[in-house]
């Protein structure tokens, strides 16, 4: 087909051949060429490629390869599932490839079940408001008969429809003709299915045992032969499980049918095997955790435990997370984050040398801030005077909570810096440096002072620091000396990233009460309710550097923070693993019928029409939903009606 351009004979387009049809290759034209000699040299390569076609010497166009496709399920019922999902997203990318790997993340509920399922997320948090009736949910999710229930609920409404939408995408990536087209190519089920939520599990076992069924029938059955309704093992995709809680697991994360469990604790291994998971498939790296705290763990990244639980190696370390970080949605560290910490105090305006302490109330704003911040506040004072030490509260989303605290008068003041590094300015407007969060987050900072922002003439820090939702925690956690915050396992996972001491505040019984014991008993910090004693322990904390270091210490030999890579390696080992299997059983297992008509495949991985059991089954899921959506609508207007009562 490179044949040279030869000049027609004639002028004009006299013996041309017509235009070529849209999609037709044409021939490359000489620079400034005529059309008649471009047309002439398509019709010598033309010729040339009939004739070689016709001696067998030209071989068909191969489809792409397409990426290895991973599907993550989560729901947001807590802002920990999805940014487990997210950190894994980017550890993969960065393993593998942008182009290598295609990972998707889908709220199993909302995008996949369904109405009354689709309401779980916005109970979840009416729950998280009110402890006593979650403590209910958690126990009736662990009573054997509730649990059983439970599960079957799931796989009907959520496992079901899951499962028809892999067989849909299973049947469009067969396609049609001989040569599949690219975008085809690039479609279809997942390679495997990553859980980072404890109600994935029976669904996403339904799921892929349907779509296991559909393309065991569509390599066995042949154009008028029975086809197979049984999985073949091959054709079956892993399931892995990421355990989102540090602590302590609810059963629910667990099934024998898993490939892989992902544990971030020994006391989760324990659940695990007591819940029928084989020791073998356990992974014990850590808890998945955003890329900007990959590598904030004293440099020591490649000093790596070997997994505890099973065996696997240990990821890479020292490549740089920026791309990744970038890819999550967070703000990379700054430069200053790996430097001196009294140049990473002065990016963000906090005292180059005063005792700082964080406090976090968690992406939504939940953790109780109203009542423990001023008596934080006040004790500090009282304790180490009005510039003795310095207060970072980081609001999330709540704007209500961000605005009261900004207008507050508060008992510490901003410090003097003696060292001429004075704090950014325009700090008191929110133009702080990396300070605000994603653009549709409306990050707010607000620096008050008691009598002004911080950062005036007399080049003052410190003080009390409000702000709203961030996406460079990291930094900040980086410069704190204490973190007081909720029992979130992703919150005390990054904390101990940085060597942070942790005072938690509040926890959801049952979920997080095992996250509570894991910080006490590791001796990494200590839990207290009363707003009294939480400023008595943390200005306890700010006056003592030695009990400060002796917590920092244990809080870095307990931390994993290259645990999403090390996940992420595994999850694509098993991916590619599982593609070359399928490979490999479909071959095996097609025979003759692996040469029957493209349509033929199609009709058989499509749902196809309903039989008797089809129509029964789709009856009972109905009746499912509307029995399941009725309690979970009875269940929510009663306790509003509770809590309206009480509060009037």
């Amino acid at each position: 087909m490179g044949a040279p351009a030869t000049p027609a004979s004639g002028g004009g387009n006299g013996g041309a051949l017509p235009p070529a049809r849209e999609g037709q290759p044409l021939a490359a034209a000489s620079s400034g060429g005529s059309y008649s000699s471009t047309t002439a040299a398509t019709a010598v390569a033309m010729s040339e490629h009939a004739a070689a076609a016709a001696a067998g010497a030209l071989t068909p166009r191969t489809p792409p390869t397409p990426p290895t496709r991973i599907l993550l399920l989560m729901s947001d019922t807590g802002g920990g599932h999805r940014a487990s999902a997210a950190a894994l997203t980017a550890a993969l990318t960065r393993h593998a490839g942008a182009t290598a790997v295609s990972a998707t993340t889908v709220d199993l509920f909302v995008d996949v079940a369904g109405w009354p399922l689709s309401g779980l997320p916005a109970q979840y948090s009416f729950l998280a408001r009110h402890p006593l009736l979650w403590r209910v949910t958690w126990a009736l999710g662990i009573f054997p008969p509730t649990r059983l229930l439970c599960n079957a609920v799931l796989r009907t409404l959520a496992g079901r429809a899951l499962g028809r939408r892999l067989v849909a995408e299973a049947a469009a990536s067969a396609g049609g003709g001989d040569v599949a087209s690219d975008a085809a190519a690039s479609t279809g089920p997942p390679d495997v299915i990553v859980s980072v939520h404890p109600l994935a599990q029976s669904a996403a076992v339904t799921a892929l045992r349907m779509l296991a069924e559909a393309e065991a029938a569509a390599v066995g059955g042949g154009g008028g032969g029975t086809a197979t309704t049984s999985p073949v093992p091959g054709l079956l995709r892993p399931l892995l499980t990421v355990v989102t809680d540090l602590g302590a697991a609810h059963p629910l994360w667990f099934t024998p049918a898993a490939t892989r469990v992902y544990s971030p604790s020994a006391a989760v291994s324990g659940v695990a095997v007591g819940e029928g998971v084989p020791p073998a498939r356990l992974r014990r790296y850590g808890l998945p955790v955003r890329p900007t705290f990959w590598e904030l763990n004293g440099g020591d990244a490649d000093a790596k435990p070997d997994p505890i639980d099973g065996g696997g190696t240990a990821g890479e370390g020292g490549a740089k997370p920026d791309a990744a970080a970038a890819a999550a949605g967070d703000s990379p560290p700054t430069g200053d984050a790996a430097g001196s910490k009294a140049a990473l105090r002065a990016r963000l305006g906090l005292h180059p040398t005063a005792p700082a302490v964080l406090l976090v109330g968690g992406g939504d704003g939940v953790g109780g801030l109203r009542r423990v911040v001023p008596a934080v506040v006040d004790g500090l004072a009282a304790t180490l005077g009005a510039t003795g030490a310095q207060v970072v509260v980081v609001c999330g989303r709540n704007e209500r909570l961000r605005s009261s605290f900004a207008r507050r008068t508060w008992a510490l003041v901003p410090a003097a810096v003696d060292s001429g590094v004075s704090p950014p300015r325009g700090a008191a407007e929110g133009q702080q440096e990396g300070v605000h969060g994603s653009p549709d987050a409306a990050a707010v900072a607000v620096v008050d002072s008691g009598s002004g922002a911080a950062g005036g003439s007399g080049g003052a820090a410190g003080g009390v620091i409000v702000l709203g939702f961030v996406s460079n925690m990291a930094d900040y956690m980086r410069a704190a000396d204490m973190l007081i915050t909720k029992a979130g396992p992703g919150t005390i996972a990054e904390a101990l990233i940085c060597r942070l001491p942790i005072l938690l505040c509040a926890y959801l019984p049952g979920q997080e009460t095992g996250n509570v014991t894991y910080v006490v008993d590791h001796g990494v910090g200590a839990y207290e309710s009363a707003p009294a004693r939480i400023a008595a322990t943390a200005a306890e904390w700010a006056a003592s550097p030695s009990l400060r270091a002796a917590m920092a210490a244990r809080a870095g030999a307990l931390a994993a923070p290259d645990a999403a890579v090390r996940i992420a390696e595994d999850i694509w080992a098993v991916a590619v693993a599982s593609r070359a299997a399928r490979a490999g059983a479909a071959v095996v297992g097609g025979g003759a019928a692996a040469a029957t008509a493209t349509r033929g495949r199609r009709r058989r991985l499509g749902v196809g029409e309903p039989g008797g059991a089809s129509v029964l089954f789709d009856r009972v899921k109905a009746l499912l939903r509307l029995l399941c959506g009725g309690a979970i609508a009875c269940t929510a207007h009663t306790w509003r009606a509770h809590v309206h009562k009480e509060s009037s």
